[in-house]
Order: C-alpha cells, then structure tokens, then sequence
C-alpha cells in the first residue's frame, strides 16, 4: 500500500464510524495507547495519553537574577589597596632637585627642581633662592635662562625687565654720550640716541654739532653753560655780566624761563631750542643733545 492512502485511512477508521456504519466483521478491532482493547463506539484519547505518559520536569524560574546591591556602599567606603611597587620612591616636594617630571608630585621638573607649572614663558624660573619650587618673574637686570639674546644696546641687551618680557630701552636712552670738543671749546659733539624703533642715532649725523656762542662748554654736562656765573664760563674775549657772556643771550641747550632770554627767541622743554619743536614725538631737552629739537620715534 502506497504511503499517500494511510493518512486516509486512518482517518476513516477514527471519524467515519460516527458517520456510517460498516459491519462488524470490516471494523479492525481498537486499541489504546497502553494496548487494551476498546468497546464499540469508545474513542481513544490519544493527547491524554501522550500528556500522561510524558515525564515529569521540575519547575524553571524564569526571572531573571537581581545583583547585591547592599554591599556597594560598604565598598566605597574601603581603602583601595596600594599597588605601589616595593621597590618605588617617594614624589618629589616642589624646589627638590629633580632630572625628570616622573620624579616629582607636581608632575613637572623645571630649571632642575620640582615646580608648580610648566614655566615656559620668556623670562619666568622655578630655581630663585627666595622661591625655589615656585614659577617666578626673573628680576630686572638677570637672566638666568638665557632667554634674552643680546641683540645691541637699543635692542635686546641681554636681561629681562622684571615683568615677563626683555629689557628694551626706551627711545632717548643715550647710546653714545655726548662730548665738548677739544680743539673748539664752544662746541658740542652730539650723543648717540635710541628711538622708538631701537635703533642707536648719531645726532651729531644727523642733526648737526651745537655751538655755544659766547659761552663755553660745560665738560661736566656736555652742554652749553649759561647763563654765566663768572667770566671762566665765558669765551675768550668775552666777560660775564647780568648772568650773560659779554651781553649775548643764552645758547642752545641752556635753561630759560622764556624765549627772550634765548638767542634762537626758542624756550621749549624749559631750555632755549633751535626750533618750536612741536611734533608728537619731539623734545627740545633731550641728554646729549640739549638744545636740539628731536625725535623719538624717527631719530631726526
């Protein structure tokens, strides 16, 4: 008998009994699951049978397991365990001396001691006597790291100022200082000047030498005296009289209350100037060059 007719079968000996009748002798006779033989019109229970003959599982809890939290804050409060090596050395304190960051508990090692930051700035150290340990302004006039490079007089001269930059001098700080001439008592060899641009000026060059006229030179001050205390501050020939050198009015360069008192009728910056010197930039007493209206920013 072919597969595909069992099914059919089958089904005809479980269903159609209640459907039609078929003589006894055609029935097959029925059997339960546990081989006992059924009466007419019993109908087996096949699903009750399988469920009573499975085995017994015990009961599965399916929830999911919940995490201890009672012990959390137990273990906060614990001490973590040192897991410093036997064989470490203790950190550094700040202004210890040191070859490496590793070496020190800030963490940094700068100028060869321990410090408090990286103190990288220009003109900054971590090693003064009076506050090893702590980054610093190196006072004015001293560099010990070497972070201003000498560049000239009106430049860069190789120190800090004292406020974190390098010492630069201000426009007017005399480069070369001034000089009376020897062969001409009555004249002055302008001084050398920086500007405002940092540059060293010969104004004798540029601006031209001063005469004092009647009056002598003043070694002392290189500049003109006047007015004359006594006939020595005079020329020779002339005498002093009414604090003037046989009667002239004062040079270039010298003290005046006004610009009559002044030979060039100029009273600027309090001393008599060869110009009204009125510019932004522009003074008429500048050392080495009294007399002589000059700029600061340009030199001239």
């Amino acid at each position: 008998m072919s597969l595909m007719r069992r099914p059919l079968i089958i089904l005809l000996v479980f269903i159609l009994p209640g459907c039609w009748e078929f003589p006894e002798e055609l029935l097959l006779p029925r059997h339960d699951i546990s081989g006992s033989t059924l009466d007419q019109g019993e109908q087996p229970d096949m699903a009750q049978d399988m469920l009573e003959d499975m085995p017994e599982t015990p009961d599965m809890d399916m929830t999911e397991p919940q995490p201890d939290l009672s012990k959390l804050d137990t273990m906060a409060d614990q001490t973590p365990p040192d897991i410093t090596p036997p064989d470490a050395k203790p950190l550094l304190a700040l202004g210890k001396s040191c070859g490496a960051g590793s070496q020190c508990n800030s963490g940094f090692c700068v100028d060869k001691v321990c410090c408090d930051k990286k103190c990288t700035s220009k003109c900054f150290y971590c090693a003064l006597s009076a506050s090893k340990g702590k980054c610093t302004l190196v006072p004015s006039g001293q560099d010990p790291n070497d972070d201003c490079v000498k560049q000239g007089f009106c430049a860069q001269n190789g120190f800090c100022n004292g406020k974190g930059l390098c010492y630069m001098p201000p426009a007017g700080t005399v480069c070369k200082a001034a000089a009376c001439q020897i062969a001409v008592p009555t004249k002055i060899t302008l001084a050398g000047v920086c500007t405002k641009a940092h540059k060293c000026v010969q104004l004798n060059t540029t601006r031209g030498e001063i005469s004092c006229g009647s009056y002598l030179c003043n070694k002392a001050k290189a500049r003109c005296y006047g007015p004359c205390t006594g006939t020595a501050q005079c020329k020779a020939g002339k005498t002093c009289g009414a604090k003037k050198c046989g009667g002239a009015k004062l040079p270039l360069g010298a003290p005046c209350g006004n610009k009559g008192e002044c030979a060039s009728s100029k009273c600027v910056d309090k001393v008599c100037c060869d110009s009204d010197c009125t510019g932004k930039d522009e003074i008429c007493n500048q050392i080495g060059a009294w007399g002589r209206c000059f700029d600061l920013k340009s030199g001239k």
